[in-house]
């Protein structure tokens, strides 16, 4: 019998395995964090 022919996995760009991480909501949370934190820096 010949091997299974390799299986491609299909390329995922850094956003897709973000999105296997986080939820939405984890992602709107840290958006506004790092929001918070650009504006608190762009004032001083």
């Amino acid at each position: 019998n010949p091997p299974a022919p390799p299986k491609i996995e299909p390329y995922k760009t850094h956003l897709a395995y973000v999105k296997e991480r986080r939820s939405d909501g984890d992602g709107g949370d840290i958006l506004q964090e790092a929001l918070d934190r650009h504006r608190a820096q762009s004032t001083d």
